[in-house]
């Protein structure tokens, strides 16, 4: 992350650079073209050369507004287009892992609970990552009848899917039944399909 943003703070000062150099040379020869234009209309009249420069001269508000506009659609058109492309992959990854992190607990958790019919939440469980949290209580929010559940976490994720950030997994478990459900707080894009409402 470090190198990447090293090599934007690179692009973005020879961008800012190249444009301060253009836009003073381009402000540069209009000076010297309203100049000799003043001199030309009004050679003897330097109150008037005074007050065509003051006409001529200044900032314009239409392109403030528009250079703001432009920076505008421009990062725009990077959250929409190209921010996407890197966040994906990120949070697919991420998802996966929680998934099988948790995938994982559960079938640990759910032969404990075959073998002893208790819920085992002082089960010390491998967390396998520090962007997945896995813990197991007899409830879950959410989920309105359980004896156990195992909720997986995530956590510690960065920029560009810090989004994903304390969206939890849960795997629990049907009460006079050996079925585990799962459910999760991700959206329907998000969400594995396993663990979405029928």
């Amino acid at each position: 992350m470090a190198t990447r943003i090293g090599i934007a703070a690179i692009i973005w000062l020879f961008w800012s650079f190249m444009v301060a150099r253009w836009t003073d040379a381009y402000y540069y020869r209009m000076a010297r073209r309203e100049i000799a234009d003043a001199i030309d209309d009004y050679p003897r009249d330097e109150a008037a050369q005074k007050a065509h420069l003051r006409r001529e001269g200044g900032v314009s508000l239409f392109g403030l507004g528009l250079g703001f506009g432009i920076f505008a659609f421009a990062l725009m058109v990077i959250k929409i287009q190209f921010l996407p492309i890197i966040a994906k992959p990120k949070a697919n990854e991420v998802l996966f892992d929680a998934y099988d992190t948790a995938k994982t607990a559960q079938n640990r958790v759910a032969l404990i609970y075959q073998q002893t019919g208790q819920c085992p939440i002082h089960l010390p469980i491998d967390k396998g990552t520090q962007q997945i949290r896995i813990d197991i209580d007899k409830k879950a929010a959410g989920v309105v009848e359980t004896d156990c559940a195992v909720i997986a976490t995530i956590q510690n994720v960065q920029f560009p899917i810090r989004y994903l950030n304390q969206q939890t997994l849960v795997f629990y478990h049907v009460p006079d039944s050996d079925i585990w459900s799962c459910m999760s707080s991700l959206n329907k894009k998000l969400a594995p399909a396993s663990c979405m409402p029928d």
